[in-house]
This record gives C-alpha cells, sequence and structure tokens, in this order.
C-alpha cells in the first residue's frame, strides 16, 4: 500500500442549492473527492438530491443557484428530470454538449460541441 497526502478545496458544500445543465434546481447531497496517484490530480464528484445514488462532476451544475443562465445558447428543457439513460440520449442527439454538457437546444441526429467548447 502506498501512503499519499492532497491539499483540496472544494467550491461549493453539502446542501448547497445549484442549477443543473437542465435547469434544475437541486441540493448537493454530498462530495467525494477523487486521488490520482500517478499524476498527483485531485477532482470532487458530487451527489445531488434529484439524481441520489448517481455521482457527477463539477461541469453538470452551476454554483450558485441562478434565474438566468449565462450560457450562450442554453434553452429551457423539460421541467422533468431526466435519467442517466436519458442524458446519454442527450448527449448522443446533440441536445447536450458532447464535451462540457450545456445545452444547446432541439436534437440534430449527431453528437455536437456548443459555441463556447467549439473555440
Amino acid at each position: 500500500m502506498q501512503f499519499a497526502t492532497f491539499n483540496a478545496v472544494c467550491d461549493v458544500e453539502l446542501g448547497d442549492k445549484v442549477k443543473t445543465i437542465l435547469n434544475t434546481i437541486t441540493e448537493i447531497t454530498d462530495i467525494r473527492t477523487v486521488h490520482y496517484l500517478k499524476d498527483s490530480r485531485v477532482e470532487f464528484e458530487f451527489e445531488l438530491a434529484c439524481e441520489p445514488g448517481l455521482w457527477f462532476k463539477r461541469n453538470i451544475f452551476v454554483y450558485p443557484a441562478v434565474e438566468q443562465s449565462d450560457r450562450e445558447g442554453v434553452t429551457e428543457m423539460s421541467a422533468g428530470q431526466l435519467s442517466t439513460p436519458e442524458v446519454a440520449e442527450a448527449h448522443l442527439d446533440g441536445t447536450l454538449c458532447d464535451l462540457c454538457g450545456g445545452c444547446i437546444g432541439e436534437p440534430v441526429g449527431h453528437a455536437r460541441l456548443c459555441s463556447g467548447c467549439e473555440n
């Protein structure tokens, strides 16, 4: 076994309200830290109240939760919550950006990038 230490600061806390890429306001219910020994990288993963038991990267939500998104091209999707297979399908059909997960708009039948990720 290898001994490893790291210092990391997360910009959100348990109970913070965040806005997902699907325009749903939800709460952070748990945070876990992933430490990669090979390159000493530290990442955070988050469990959200809208999808208990699933872990998400930081790019799936905006903090603090805001009424209007600053992202170019973000459109209002259904008020309901999408399941993991539906999110995967939204990436494949071009509704969500294939890189950052941002909502681009109507499906086009293939994966694509938003204007921010194309640059």
